[in-house]
């Protein structure tokens, strides 16, 4: 019978698991080939028999390689055959890196996936990954403010649409040497929610006089706040922002706007639009 074992890096032994034994035996010799000997494994000869499992000490300095022994069990006249094990030291886990195409994005946006530059390795070389995220404002790997993504069993992962500034990372788990191991952080920076601001109030006057200069009471914010202004006006007895009933006035790239006379009840409206963040956004209407 072979039995093998690996081993981790952190653990100092192995242990050597038996059972169904036969004639009573109450002693065992281990001994190691000269290659393992020669890495610091030491022979046992003719020891007490412990209970399963018989715990066998790895050398600290042992190179990962896959050692091989022999042992046998006895009772006061019989000897067994002798079993063939050996013991592999595996490399030490590592979590690997990942990366992300955007690490800024608008609100809303539908993130390009994560990539891996390269995967988890070391162990047993069998790993499962579960994807995690965070939006405390320093998170640490492993700490408690991380919550396991769903579903996200892979080296890379397309998250979807996002709207608050979140931390990533991947966790990747061995078969083998089971303690987790991970990637690098990745944040993802999510720009400030776009807002309208808001414009002067209603007025009325006499046909064909000239309207008050619209103030801005707030300017347009949000996204990378630089914004291009575009005043509108419609006629609509009740326009929706956004809608078809509105007609850019040329040359109104300003927070405020003096429009000049006016001969017909008119709506205003100022949209922006952010360097960035494009989707249009609107202030109050005036009438």
């Amino acid at each position: 019978m072979v039995q093998t074992h690996r081993f981790c890096s952190g653990s100092t032994s192995v242990g050597l698991t038996y059972s169904a034994t036969t004639g009573s035996p109450d002693r065992y010799t281990l001994d190691f080939d000269a290659a393992a000997v020669a890495q610091g494994f030491a022979d046992i000869t003719n020891a007490a028999l412990p209970a399963s499992p018989i715990s066998i000490t790895v050398p600290a300095a042992a190179l990962k390689a896959t050692y091989n022994a022999t042992i046998i069990v006895k009772n006061g006249t019989c000897t067994s055959e002798a079993y063939n094990i050996s013991i592999s030291i595996v490399g030490d886990t590592n979590g690997g890196v990942i990366a992300a195409p955007e690490v800024t994005v608008c609100r809303g946006k539908n993130l390009d996936p994560f990539t891996s530059t390269t995967d988890a390795s070391g162990g047993g070389n069998t790993f499962t990954y579960t994807w995690q995220k965070s939006e405390a404002i320093a998170p640490v790997a492993g700490d408690g403010s991380w919550t396991d993504i769903l579903a996200s069993n892979s080296t890379t992962f397309d998250y979807g649409t996002l709207d608050t500034t979140t931390w990533f990372i991947r966790k990747a788990v061995d078969g083998t040497c089971t303690t987790p191991v991970y990637s690098n952080m990745i944040k993802v920076t999510v720009r400030p929610i776009l807002k309208g601001g808001s414009v002067g109030t209603d007025q009325e006057i006499c046909r064909g006089a000239n309207v008050n200069a619209f103030t801005s009471t707030t300017n347009a914010s949000g996204g990378d706040n630089t914004f291009t202004y575009t005043w509108q006006k419609s006629e609509a007895l009740a326009p929706v922002a956004g809608d078809g009933s509105w007609t850019d006035i040329l040359a109104s790239n300003s927070t405020t706007f003096d429009y000049g006379t006016l001969d017909t009840t008119t709506w205003f409206i100022r949209k922006a639009v952010d360097g960035t963040c494009t989707t249009p956004v609107y202030s109050n209407m005036i009438k």
